[in-house]
């Protein structure tokens, strides 16, 4: 509807694909409202390539098709358990670059979690039981602390905009 391409690019793991229904839903949208336009999901990082706008999310979500069990947010294995197979999909400079677009920003619905400076990523380094576990507790999961740093102007501005969506939407549904 809004005349774009869409890439989903996720990884092998299908704890972190984009669940079946969702991604039907999503081809439905675009065979009636954008034949002309391409839904891609592929794990391949080289569909990178030409893309305006990266959006990344909390590596501790879960696909729902995977079971009922939710992601404890106090349990270590809830962000580092998959960390090898995300590793390769955390946003960075570097994954910004392989875009070739010099205008290429980045968007995170938040919670982020780009740091340690947190009570969870003390909590989380205070567990890691190697350096490379506490690497990347420290330079960041799904997005890298400079990476977000350099787009917080973009990513703290989509979350202001959705903080009114939503009012207006408790709004129209408490009949405000």
């Amino acid at each position: 509807m809004v005349g774009m391409d869409f890439y989903a690019i996720q990884p092998e793991n299908i704890r972190h694909q984009l669940c079946k229904r969702l991604s039907d839903d999503i081809q439905d949208c675009f065979d009636r409202w954008s034949p002309d336009r391409k839904f891609v999901i592929t794990t391949d990082l080289d569909a990178l390539k030409g893309i305006d706008v990266i959006v990344t999310e909390e590596w501790r979500y879960l696909n729902p098709e995977c079971g009922d069990t939710v992601m404890d947010p106090e349990k270590y294995e809830t962000y580092m358990g998959d960390a090898k197979d995300m590793l390769p999909y955390r946003v960075s400079l570097d994954t910004m670059e392989r875009t070739g677009n010099p205008d290429i920003f980045v968007m995170h619905e938040l919670p982020s979690t780009h740091n340690a400076d947190h009570r969870t990523g003390q909590r989380l380094l205070a567990e890691a039981p190697d350096q490379w576990s506490r690497d990347i507790i420290e330079t960041g999961f799904e997005i890298t602390d400079e990476c977000f740093e350099a787009n917080a102007h973009v990513i703290f501005r989509e979350a202001e905009n959705r903080q009114h969506t939503i009012k207006a939407f408790m709004c129209a549904v408490l009949g405000l």
